[in-house]
């Protein structure tokens, strides 16, 4: 799968929480998404300065950011479904980051603040380079299966 058929089946697929989705249509988007953020905040802050135009681009910076995170949560959700696991994982990552703030912000040491923050992250990360597992699994069919096509011929023999 390359840049624009990942790109294109998580847009099509962008509140598809089932399903299995492979690590090329994962990390494909993340790509996309990041240089869509980067060239979306230049274009805000060019118009900034602009009267008429300030409170629509930051609305329309809004937006789009919206739209990228919900891609993001989807895919997100089927790569880990593409290992086993449940979307619901995600929170992981989001978890330690909040529990290693709230750490620092009553007293705690910042290296083990720190060390608590980044553990669900690089779990997370870990899971999404992992292979898939072969073969079906509850969430779905593996993805990089090929497609397996009965002969005309055949397609009917039982009858």
């Amino acid at each position: 799968m390359g840049l624009s058929e990942a790109v294109n089946t998580c847009i099509r697929k962008f509140i598809t929480f089932s399903g299995r989705a492979p690590r090329s249509e994962f990390w494909y988007w993340y790509l996309f998404s990041i240089i869509l953020s980067m060239f979306v905040n230049f274009v805000v802050r060019v118009f900034s300065g602009s009267p008429g135009l300030s409170v629509f681009m930051s609305f329309l910076g809004f937006a789009i950011s919206v739209a990228i995170m919900v891609v993001n949560v989807s895919v997100m959700s089927r790569r880990l479904h593409d290992i086993g696991k449940s979307g619901w994982w995600q929170l992981l990552g989001v978890g330690t980051v909040a529990v290693g703030v709230g750490a620092l912000s009553i007293g705690v040491p910042t290296l083990l603040s720190v060390i608590v923050a980044s553990s669900g992250i690089i779990v997370t990360f870990v899971w999404t380079v992992r292979r898939g597992t072969a073969g079906d699994n509850r969430f779905g069919p593996d993805p990089l299966a090929p497609e397996v096509d009965m002969p005309a011929d055949t397609a009917f023999a039982g009858e």
